[in-house]
């Protein structure tokens, strides 16, 4: 019973940590991107600071 759990908290880990990367990797890929698609439109590199300022509601 033991060597199951044991085996249980290791594949949950493991699957913790390969999303963390995973995770990571994306959102490094996305700020790439937005930044890409700046530069082909002549636009300044801050839409990145505004997307983080942006309210996530609109007042009415």
């Amino acid at each position: 019973m033991m060597l199951l759990s044991l085996h249980i908290v290791s594949i949950a880990a493991l699957i913790a940590i390969t999303g963390g990367i995973a995770y990571s990797l994306g959102k490094n890929e996305g700020i790439r991107m937005t930044s890409l698609h700046c530069e082909e439109l002549d636009e300044p590199q801050d839409l990145i600071a505004q997307a983080d300022t942006k309210p996530l509601h609109a007042k009415f």
